[in-house]
Parts: structure tokens; sequence; C-alpha cells
């Protein structure tokens, strides 16, 4: 059996056994295999040594995806969902960690009022690292859609089963041993690593989408990212200093599209995702924008509706 497939089977098992460790906003859960097909094919093809998630919100891929022949790296903003992750991490949090949510726990517990509170003290540069990761599973757990921003009074009062949480973190602790989490801006480890031939970057901001020929942000996210700051980004990706190997996950969009035109990027369709803030289960087509380019076999297939975008 190949490299390849020997990993492929790993990473099933993955996918079977482990939770997602937190609620979260985004519908990634169901273009993971893929993706996972995706990475592996590209390191193995290019012999790369560093995988590099900058945006990790959710931070599927570290739970769902390990490639023992490389050394990753997970990179988010938001320094309570950062927090959680090292505290999962570090055997001395862990315990704290998990009394910690399970004192917000009690059905009815939480008030929105609290968890208006939660919302700016999970941020704050001056609340501890532990108790900044427990607020944010405790606001990711109670708000809509998993949001962190606004309340839900059905969620709050179903409380925390502490138990479950134990039984989905654990297993946890052993697969983030070895990531190197950071807490800053995608653009300093991206420069770090943009010089590296050994390197794959994936890149997941917030999206944007283009409605008659017009392109805007998506809402639902705390950190901004604007339009100036996409364009900023491609021409980083797609500059001569950069000799990694970048994916870059977004919806289809006339600004994205525009360097695919210009022979900048490629663009691959990689699956239909639920659209988590429409609330009627509505799926919409997801694209992957590559610096380099993916062969066919390793992609999903293309259906008929969607082939005008190529």
């Amino acid at each position: 059996m190949s490299p390849l497939n020997l990993q492929i089977d790993r990473v099933r098992d993955l996918l079977n056994g482990v939770h997602d460790p937190i609620p979260t906003l985004g519908g990634k859960s169901a273009l993971l295999k893929t993706l996972i097909r995706i990475f592996d094919h590209c390191i193995y093809e290019h012999d790369l040594n560093i995988f590099g998630d900058l945006f990790l919100g959710g931070n599927r891929f570290h739970t769902h995806y390990k490639n023992y022949r490389i050394d990753r790296i997970g990179n988010e903003l938001d320094r309570g969902l950062l927090s959680f992750y090292r505290a999962i991490q570090d055997p001395d949090q862990f315990d704290y960690l998990t009394r910690g949510i399970g004192a917000f726990s009690r059905p009815r517990l939480v008030t929105k009022g609290d968890f208006e509170d939660f919302k700016k003290w999970r941020r704050d540069s001056s609340t501890d690292a532990v108790d900044a990761a427990i607020l944010t599973y405790v606001v990711s757990k109670y708000s809509r859609a998993a949001n962190r921003q606004d309340f839900c009074h059905l969620k709050a009062g179903e409380g925390i089963s502490i138990s479950n949480l134990k039984r989905k973190l654990i297993p946890l602790t052993k697969i983030y041993h070895d990531v190197q989490f950071l807490n800053e801006g995608y653009d300093k480890p991206f420069k770090q690593l943009m010089r590296r031939k050994d390197a794959l970057i994936y890149l997941d901001p917030p999206y944007l989408t283009s409605v008659d020929n017009y392109t805007e942000e998506t809402e639902g996210y705390e950190d901004k990212y604007s339009t100036a700051d996409h364009i900023i980004m491609l021409d980083r990706v797609v500059s001569e200093s950069c000799k990694a190997k970048v994916i870059i996950s977004n919806y289809f969009n006339e600004l994205y599209f525009d360097y695919v035109r210009r022979g900048l990027l490629y663009c691959y369709f990689v699956g239909m995702v639920h659209v988590s803030s429409s609330g009627t289960g509505r799926k919409r087509p997801e694209f992957i924008f590559s610096n380099y380019p993916i062969p066919e076999y390793v992609l999903p297939h293309i259906p008929h509706d969607f082939r005008y975008y190529f």
C-alpha cells in the first residue's frame, strides 16, 4: 500500500473517532475528507515538511488531520479561542479548564447579561488565558449558530454536560501535543512560511461573496476582514517571493476569480456546504484557490450546475 493510502486510512480513523473541540461558525465539516485528500497529495507530491493553518477558527484540521511526516502550526487571532486550544494541549491547564466550564454548566444559570459580559472579558488582554478559554467555550456553547455573538436562551437552558465534554476533549490532549499554536494575525506566520519551499499554507479567511458583480463581505465574524485585506493577502500569495504551496478556501467571487483569469491562481470546486446563517438548511458551492495546479483525480466530481464557473 502506498504512503498516501496508508495516511488516508489513518485519517479515516481520526474522522470517525474524534469530535470537534468547540461549536463554531462555518460548514467545513462537510469538506474535511476532500480537503485532507488534497493536503495529503500536496505534501507527498512536493515532499513538504510543515503545514500551517493560519485562520484556525474551529481547528478542525489539526483535530482530524495528522500527517506524521510534517510539523504543524495553528494560528488564530481570537485570544480566547487560541487559549482554549492551548489549555487542552497543556496537562497542567486541562483540569482547570474543565472545572471552570463546569462552574457555568447548570441549565439556565448563565443569563443574557452574563453572556454579554463574558463576550467582552474573554478577549480582554487582562483576563487570565485559561479564564479566557473557559469563557470562550461557554459563549460558543450558548450562542446562536455558535457565532459567539448572539445569546441563545434555548442552549443556555440545556446547560453543558461536563462528562461529555471530557470525553470529547481528552483524546485531543494527545492529538494537539505537537501543534505550535500562535495568537497573531495571519500575516506574521505567513511571512515566515511563504519563503519555504517545503511548506503548505492553508488560509480560511472570512468569505467574500459576489451578487450582480458586486463583491461584499459575509457577516457573522467578530474580526472583520475587508475586501482590501483580501487583496493584500492575495497579492502576497501570488508574489514571486512566495515559494510555499498555498490553498485558500472561499465562495466563488469576482475578486478572487480575477486572479484566476489573469493566470495567477487556480480555482477548484470542493463541495457543497450549509449556509449556517440562513437557518433553512440552504447549501451553496465552496471552492479553493491555489497557487499551484491540483490534479483532477484528487478533486470531487463537479456538479453540472457549477461547470460554468470554470
